[in-house]
């Protein structure tokens, strides 16, 4: 027996017969029903590309979240709270063809999407570094199906990285100096 290829209600009868006479036939065929819910396995991965986060610098992390399958979902919620110490934090998603989710937002993200089987939604959150943020910098994204699909495999429904901070400091020309200073870079100190 084969379970419906989507959400419903799978019917197996029994029936018994004899070779006597059955002066009641009503009870001879037993129907058992069973309800069976969507499935899908959704996961969640995030990157911050192995870069070091810098004081007062820009920072970029990306968010990939993928239905495996076999159903497709509609409303899978996408949820990453940014560590407090990345500010002005702006995001752009892109989705795979026939799946679906917020193009932009600014801040914290908390989006709902829609994903086909094999369908793919990736964030890509920009923010700056506070000045005085100790490392590493904690962040994690989850991904929730919505109450009608059963997950599968929520082992990877949550990803989190940890990122090292480290403090800027520049070398700069103060007018005294003389021939060319285009050699001249910054440096970068440990935290």
């Amino acid at each position: 027996m084969t379970a419906p290829a989507t959400e419903g209600m799978l019917q197996h009868a029994v029936t018994v017969s004899a070779v006597e006479s059955d002066p009641v036939l009503d009870n001879n065929t037993a129907v058992e029903e069973t309800f069976v819910r969507a499935g899908a396995d959704l996961s969640i991965a995030k990157s911050d590309g192995g870069f070091t986060a810098i004081w007062n610098e820009p920072f970029t992390y990306t968010i990939a979240v993928t239905n495996h399958g076999p159903e497709a979902v509609a409303g899978a919620l996408v949820t990453d709270i940014f560590p407090p110490d990345l500010i002005d934090v702006e995001w752009e998603c892109v989705a795979t063809p026939g799946s679906d989710c917020t193009p932009s937002g600014p801040g914290d993200i908390s989006d709902l999407v829609d994903l086909l089987t094999a369908g793919t939604v990736i964030y890509t959150a920009t923010g700056t570094v506070l000045e005085g943020t100790l490392g590493p910098m904690v962040n994690t994204a989850t991904v929730s199906p919505p109450p009608a699909v059963s997950e599968l495999f929520p082992g990877n429904n949550a990803t989190e990285v940890g990122t090292r901070v480290v403090a800027a400091s520049s070398i700069f020309a103060d007018g005294f100096e003389s021939g060319d200073l285009s050699a001249w870079s910054s440096s970068t100190g440990s935290l």
